[in-house]
Formats: structure tokens, sequence, C-alpha cells
């Protein structure tokens, strides 16, 4: 079937002498998770992506659990705000945005426990991640105290537009239900991706989406002040002004947390999880990423044992 498949083949010019090791790989399209199960199982495929029901079959199969291969994603899937609209423009009112969401709860839900609960809009797989930042405890009573200390202690009511994505339809339904008990009634509006793209992103006509962004390392979207968050500090564009200009790693990487800091004390978004991309691979098939960098996976450096 025309677009199933993609061939591609060993280039001799390659600028790396003696890479790739492979000749040539195939990479097979398929959308359903039990029909990659198949083709694993039958040995059609030599590695695949499975579905948290087939990831969890293999783990408790001892022939098939020396084929799990586990690999962080590199982007984390945050519930955004609209920073200049009104509730939103108080902290207050993000800072309990935070406090009403379960994330620990949308994890088992959605991902079966096979995600890591976010604390940066960085991944822990990016260079320069805080590992010291805190995720926001769960505290529906300390959301209502901050809700009722900026003016709204009947609560908000709040929309909440969401793309035609599993995690953020299911994930949106969730959170829904949790915002309710801290007086957050958020009305969810499911919109189709081209929708969201003209309506949220470009518009910036919304109260709350969920969303991932795929670029691992983008934090100077921050300090767009015409991005879709609306998002607008000085100190953020000084601290990333140090963080672009540094040729030393360590000064870049500090740099970097700081930033990170600065958007957590800020309150900006939620962020929710980093999905664990579960998968398989031939056990005597060795350098695949297991963690990966980008959104991608280096073939130039796989070979089998």
């Amino acid at each position: 079937m025309p677009g199933s498949r993609l061939v591609t083949e060993k280039w001799e010019k390659f600028y790396r002498p003696g890479k790739p090791d492979l000749n040539r790989y195939v990479i097979q399209i398929m959308s359903e998770a039990a029909a990659r199960d198949i083709a694993f199982r039958n040995k059609e495929v030599d590695t695949s992506i499975l579905g948290p029901v087939q990831y969890v079959a293999y783990g408790r199969d001892p022939a098939l659990s020396k084929h799990i291969l586990e690999v962080a994603e590199v982007f984390t899937r945050a519930m955004t705000m609209h920073n200049e609209k009104k509730p939103f423009d108080d902290k207050r009112v993000r800072q309990a945005i935070n406090y009403a969401i379960n994330a620990k709860l949308i994890i088992e839900r959605l991902a079966r426990n096979k995600a890591y609960q976010a604390t940066s809009w960085l991944p822990s797989t990016v260079p320069g991640y805080d590992s010291g930042l805190q995720s926001y405890a769960y505290d529906p009573a300390k959301a209502k105290a901050l809700l009722a200390e900026a003016g709204y202690p009947d609560g908000i009511d709040l929309a909440m537009k969401l793309p035609p994505f599993g995690y953020a339809r299911n994930g949106g339904q969730i959170i829904a239900q949790q915002l309710a008990k801290a007086g957050i009634r958020a009305k969810i509006e499911n919109v189709e991706w081209a929708q969201w793209l003209d309506v949220v992103y470009k518009q910036k006509n919304y109260d709350l989406t969920i969303v991932a962004h795929v670029e691992p390392n983008d934090m100077v979207i921050y300090e767009d002040t015409s991005y879709y968050f609306q998002y607008d500090s000085q100190d953020f564009r000084d601290i990333m002004k140090v963080a672009k200009s540094a040729l030393d790693p360590l000064q870049r990487s500090e740099a970097l947390k700081a930033a990170q800091r600065k958007l957590a004390d800020d309150s900006v978004n939620g962020y929710l999880f980093v999905l664990a991309k579960t998968g398989v691979r031939n056990a005597k098939l060795k350098g695949l990423w297991t963690n990966a960098p980008i959104f991608a996976n280096d073939m130039t450096i796989v070979a089998w044992e």
C-alpha cells in the first residue's frame, strides 16, 4: 500500500567512515498497537512501539520481557493557560489550578503508570534540566484558598479547548473533574486540530488547553510575548539571554535551570507528564537510543551484535 513503508539504504559516502553498519532498513507504518504487536511476535519487524496493554503483557512474559525497550520521550504534555487574560493574569489563580491537578492519577489512568510526572517544561532527558524542581502537591483545599485570596470565593468558570489527541481529550476529562473539586468549573470544548491551530494558537482565544510541544529545547518560546501563552517577563528574557549566549556548557546549564525555576515561580503553565515510549526490539539489535535526545532515532549507530 502506498505510504505504508519507507525503505532506506546505506550511502557509501557517509561522512563517518565505516558507518552506518546497516546496509538497509525499512520503516513499516502501522497505526494499530495490536498490529505492531503481532508483527513483532511473528518476527516480521525487529523493533516496534507498543501500546500500554501490550507493554504490560510483554513484561509478564519472561520470553518477551528481554526485548522490552523503554525510552523517555523528549517533550512534556502540559496544560497551558492564557496568562494575560483574566483570571489568569493573577498568579494565585494559576497556582490554584496547579494545586487542583492530581498528575499522579492522570498518569495512572492514561498511561498505566508508564509516564513520569513533569516538574518543568524541559523533560529530564534534555541537558540543563533542573532535577531539584518539585511538582505541585495535589491540594484542592489550598487551591480554593488561593482562589478566594484572588477574589474568587465562589470559584471560577473556564473553557478548556481540547485538540483531537487521546492524551488531551481523555486527560481533559480527568482534569475537569479534579478542577471541579476546587471550585474551578471547566467547560470542555473539543476542537479539531486545524481549529485548534487557528483559534487557540493563532487567535489566542482560549482559557485552558492541553497539548504536547514536540521540540525538546524550546524554552525560548516563553520569551515571545506574542506566543499563545501570552507570558511576559523581562526577568525570564534576561535569564534566557545568558543561556543563549553562554559558550561554557556549565554556564548554559545553570542559566537554563534558573529559567525553569522562574517559570515554576510564575506558575505559567501546568506541567503534567512525560510519557515513556514503550517498545520492543530484537535483543541482538544494538545502538537504539534508550534516552532519546531528540524526536528521532539515529540509525547510523545501530548494528547487529
